[in-house]
């Protein structure tokens, strides 16, 4: 038996990149979907081409009402929650530190910190509730290491290891795995802003 089988998952910024890739796995593997993500088009288009075990959820991550949301599709779409991927993310504020501007870490930090908190809460509020489950968060190698990304990015994502192990410790009694994984230079159309603003073309390679 596939180790998905009967799998309910979450998976934020589904709809493409990373996260698409990620739902087309659970399901081939015999699991059921969330696809929360704000791009309603591809969202759509993706949950009717998976068929009965895929949903779509409009979801702005950085919205704590829209995580809860995306988390009570998976109970009523298909029963409960089993495990959560938070991923949806940008490369965000850019350049050099002494030019940032304060409003463009905010909304870089909130996608990329405030989304995984949020993700990791409501998941375990309705993992602890039916006895388990399993969050898998998405770092970064510029989570471990820094310069291999832009300040604010970075920042968050050392943020999403430190939250990971913190809140490992916490939900182990209830059967809930927190883990997080660290992803290289990965071609997705996000990442095309950094080669070559051609999101149709990286998303083609």
């Amino acid at each position: 038996m596939s180790r998905f089988a009967d799998a309910s998952v979450v998976v934020t910024g589904g709809a493409s990149g990373i996260g698409e890739a990620t739902v087309r796995g659970i399901i081939a593997e015999g699991g059921r979907a969330v696809i929360a993500d704000l791009q309603e088009e591809p969202g759509n288009a993706l949950a009717e081409e998976l068929g009965d075990a895929a949903v779509f959820q409009r979801t702005d991550v950085t919205r704590e009402e829209d995580i809860a949301a995306a988390v009570a599709a998976a109970q009523e779409n298909f029963g409960g929650l089993t495990g959560m991927v938070n991923n949806a993310g940008i490369v965000g504020a850019i350049g050099s530190i002494m030019d940032t501007p304060a409003e463009a870490f905010d909304h870089t930090m909130a996608i990329l910190s405030r989304a995984v908190f949020l993700g990791i809460k409501h998941a375990a509020r309705a993992m602890r509730d039916q006895g388990g489950g399993a969050i898998v968060s998405l770092a970064s190698t510029a989570g471990m290491v820094g310069g291999l990304g832009p300040h604010v990015y970075t920042m968050a994502k050392h943020g999403v290891v430190g939250i990971t192990k913190s809140a490992a410790c916490e939900l182990s009694r209830f059967g809930i795995r927190v883990n997080a994984v660290a992803p290289g230079s990965t071609v997705t159309p996000m990442t095309s802003a950094l080669v070559d603003n051609d999101d149709e073309e990286i998303a083609g390679r």
